[in-house]
């Protein structure tokens, strides 16, 4: 399990309401962001909001849990026909996502939780200006190298995405901050403290079990 330090910030965004708003996750890849997202789900009254992308899946990855994979061709009719509201390119592939997909957790009860691209919060929050924000930042670089490469990150795709990870950290130290409600630092070892504080944050209710 993995410790995270914690430090709150104030947000240009609003605040906490009694309404059902998404609770968005930034930061670079290999801190934890989709774990995080999977572990809220199943504890909170909370639903992960299942992506689309044209990406190749991973051997570990499950089809309509973890991404709606989908060929270039059928991503782009979805996206020219509006199923997406938010689409973009990142790591040469396409991301996006469908608007009842969030919608339709809200309708449930549950908070929507996703997790974004740093430079794409803006939009998102267009279109979801109450949405709860999050950034998660390792403590190092190790952190992110171990946690890619045991994803099975090639040599070529590993540096790629150490390198955008750098600049999606950049952007937040040079602005972007502002964006995020909380900021959790990543160190690698106490996974519940992190769960814990994001529980008070952001008022989350646990699940009932039967």
């Amino acid at each position: 399990m993995e410790t995270y330090q914690t430090s709150s910030q104030n947000a240009e965004i609003k605040g906490i309401t009694t309404n059902i708003h998404p609770l968005l996750i930034s930061g670079p890849s290999g801190v934890g962001k989709s774990y995080l997202a999977r572990f809220l789900a199943s504890e909170y009254i909370c639903g992960r909001v299942v992506p689309s992308t044209t990406r190749e899946k991973r051997e570990s990855e499950v089809n309509g849990q973890d991404y709606h994979f989908l060929s270039t061709e059928e991503y782009l009719n979805k996206k020219a026909s509006g199923g997406l509201f938010m689409s973009i390119q990142i790591f040469n592939a396409y991301y996006g996502f469908e608007k009842d997909s969030v919608d339709s957790l809200t309708k449930k009860g549950d908070m929507p939780i996703t997790e974004i691209y740093t430079p794409k919060i803006t939009q998102f929050l267009c279109a979801y200006p109450d949405a709860h924000t999050m950034f998660l930042i390792p403590e190092n670089e190790e952190l992110m190298v171990k946690r890619l490469k045991s994803r099975g990150e090639k040599n070529g795709q590993l540096e790629y995405r150490l390198e955008q990870g750098r600049k999606e950290i950049q952007l937040y130290k040079d602005g972007y901050s502002r964006h995020y409600e909380h900021t959790y630092v990543v160190n690698g070892s106490n996974f519940d403290d992190l769960v814990q504080k994001i529980e008070i944050d952001y008022q989350l209710l646990r699940r009932e079990r039967s």
